[in-house]
Parts: structure tokens; C-alpha cells; sequence
């Protein structure tokens, strides 16, 4: 699952890929940190911490829109994997990599 966040002003945030369970990301290729934090925050999504970002669990369901019911719990087994794995923060909201740039993790 990845959310994409363009470059360009006003940094429109849509998510890809969104039955793949198995990662969880943020592509902001040629985003810097400050626009990508304030994108995060202003649509109530999350925020960046570090080389992550928080996702909130209720930003990422609005986001994936209308999804079945095998969706939802597909989502929820990951939220617990995650939490098992203690890549959440005590709002609830989910850890996910940024990558900064097409191909790597780097800023």
C-alpha cells in the first residue's frame, strides 16, 4: 500500500496499490520534509516523524474510499500486525517508510 503525495503545490495525496497488505509506505519524491508534514497534518492523515510518517488509521479509510468488508478486515489484520510489531504510536496512528526519492529511501 502506498500513498503518493505530488510534487507540485498543493501536494494532492492519493493512494496506490491499495490491496497490498504486505508494505506500507509514503512516496514523496521531490516533497520536502516541511511540505510533507504539513500536507499530512492539514488533511488530518498524520504527520512525519523522522524518516517515517504516522498515519491515521481513519485518514487512510477515507482515503481508500468505499472497500468491502474483506478489505476492511484485511486492513485490520495489518493495523495489528503492525501493532504487534510496535509500529504504532499511542494515537493509533500506523508507521509508515517515507521514500523521498523514485528508487531508494533517501531524502
Amino acid at each position: 500500500m502506498r500513498i503518493v503525495v505530488d510534487a507540485a503545490p498543493p501536494h494532492d495525496v492519493r493512494l496506490l496499490d491499495a490491496d497490498d497488505f504486505a508494505g506500507f509506505r509514503v512516496d514523496a519524491h521531490e516533497v520536502g520534509a516541511a511540505a510533507l508534514d504539513a500536507t499530512l497534518r492539514t488533511g488530518r492523515l498524520g504527520r512525519l516523524e523522522g524518516d517515517h510518517a504516522f498515519i491515521a488509521v481513519e485518514g487512510l479509510r477515507a482515503l481508500a474510499g468505499e472497500r468491502s468488508p474483506e478489505w476492511q478486515d484485511r486492513l485490520a489484520a495489518m493495523i495489528r500486525f503492525a501493532a504487534e510489531h510496535g509500529w504504532t504510536a499511542g494515537d493509533g496512528s500506523v508507521r509508515a517508510h517515507v521514500v523521498w526519492a523514485a528508487g531508494d529511501g533517501e531524502r
